[in-house]
């Protein structure tokens, strides 16, 4: 199976935190405080581009995660 960038124009969350090097753990910290939208195929957790783009730009403007 391939866990990165994929035709759902989306990351896993294993793709995600390889790509942006954070724990799954971060991860689900920055869902839960809402600076990231996760949607759901079935039972698996994804993270659209733009949203992670976004994240990405939030967290180099204020110089890392809250």
């Amino acid at each position: 199976m391939n866990n990165g960038p994929n035709s759902l124009g989306a990351y896993s969350v294993k793709a995600f935190v390889t790509t942006f090097g954070i724990s799954r753990a971060q991860l689900y910290k920055e869902i839960k405080s809402g600076r990231l939208k996760p949607y759901h195929v079935g039972r698996r957790c994804f993270i659209a581009f733009p949203d992670a783009e976004d994240w990405q730009r939030y967290a180099r403007e204020t110089d890392g995660l809250a």
